[in-house]
């Protein structure tokens, strides 16, 4: 597993707060655009208010740091009385990637109804996760910039990495759970959001944390 690597792409001070606050836990996402896009994913967050996730993790592994561990932004969006407190005390990182896709006529068509286009990877399920049988299968470097990452973060904010590495439970929580410290996936908050779903390569590795 080759080194972490983390290149600052600050977005400006409107799209996050910068209060400091105390991190409790982390959320994984993903993107639902091209894992080839991260200038695109910035650009769309830059034109939003108090919306984004501290990381993105590109394609190949590199990963991309929006804004300062410390401070926070929406990305969670729950419905919850204390959506705000949620938002503030949790890390979120993306993975670049489009998420599910539909098959019709023998093409994938992804979230925004166009079909794929570029050679990208996708992984396949018997049975469906979040409505959907296909999803863009996560790039083994992100998988391992991912795990690096949490171990850092886990070591840097005292965070325990419980939870969805234990249970492998990607289905939404009770509220009094997601108060808890630890890892958590973002359908463990909303039931109309599919990231990250249950990857094989991310569920291998969630298994390897201790």
């Amino acid at each position: 597993m080759s080194e972490l690597k983390i290149v600052n792409k600050f977005l400006p001070s409107h799209c996050y707060t910068a209060v400091n606050t105390v991190k409790k836990r982390i959320c994984l996402h993903h993107t639902v655009s091209s894992p080839y896009s991260q200038a695109g994913d910035v650009a769309t967050w830059q034109a939003t208010r108090n919306v984004a996730t501290t990381y993105i993790i590109g394609h190949d592994g590199t990963v991309y740091r929006c804004i300062p561990e410390n401070y926070w932004a929406h990305h969670l969006g729950t419905k919850l009385a204390n959506n705000a407190q949620l938002n503030q005390e949790t890390i979120g990182i993306e993975i670049d990637a489009w998420g599910p896709f539909k098959k019709e006529g023998g093409q994938f068509i992804n979230a925004y109804g166009r079909p794929l286009t570029t050679d990208t990877p996708i992984e396949e399920f018997d049975k469906p996760f979040r409505g959907y049988n296909y999803y863009q299968e996560y790039y083994q470097a992100q998988v391992d910039a991912l795990y690096l990452l949490l171990k850092m973060l886990s070591v840097e904010h005292g965070i325990q990495l419980e939870g969805l590495n234990r249970t492998l439970n990607f289905e939404v929580l009770p509220a009094a759970e997601l108060n808890k410290s630890g890892l958590f996936s973002h359908t463990n908050f909303r039931v109309d959001k599919s990231d990250v779903y249950p990857a094989r390569r991310l569920v291998a590795m969630l298994r390897m944390i201790d």
